[in-house]
């Protein structure tokens, strides 16, 4: 195996380890803010550091600024996507008996789960010279959330209409 060749693994081996999948248009690492969460992560069991890796965080910090219990609200989506990936790769890996050590996974899991966006001046877009305060994500699922009960609804209304033609 040729030395170029070699590095080029290393490389691609440390973007793994870092959060980084291989394909992607965009790539979008979840990373921690407080140092003592990355380094309880870093020392637990390689299986709980593999499901994080592989859902799309990484093992280095990064403070974004944000307050605690907040995160960024143009992050939204990316961090929607990555924690739907960790809670996926949650229930297919067995994880029972795994060294978590000082890596609190139930307060961790609490914590992105109360998490609340932070809208700031960056993240509002300007439409027509007005501010839009509201997410373009979040628009997007509540019309789909609006799609899915008038579907639910037209759908239930043939359904009635059905079994009053088939029972006389």
């Amino acid at each position: 195996m040729s030395d170029d060749l070699f590095e080029n693994e290393k490389l691609l081996e440390l973007l793994r380890q870092s959060g980084i999948k291989q394909g992607g248009k965009k790539n979008k690492v979840a990373l921690f803010r407080d140092v003592r969460t990355a380094d309880a992560l870093r020392a637990a069991s390689p299986a709980i550091r593999r499901l994080f890796l592989n859902s799309g965080f990484g093992l280095n910090t990064y403070d974004s600024g944000v307050p605690a219990g907040y995160y960024p609200a143009e992050d939204e989506e990316a961090r929607n996507q990555i924690l739907r990936q960790l809670v996926g790769d949650m229930k297919n890996t067995r994880l029972r008996g795994e060294y978590c050590g000082d890596f609190e996974l139930a307060g961790f899991l609490d914590h992105i789960l109360t998490a609340k966006p932070l809208i700031t001046p960056a993240s509002m877009q300007v439409v027509e010279g007005k501010t839009d305060q509201a997410p373009s994500a979040r628009r997007k699922a509540l019309f789909r959330v609006g799609i899915g009960v008038g579907l639910a609804a037209i759908a239930f209304a043939l359904i009635k209409c059905l079994a009053d033609t088939f029972s006389d």
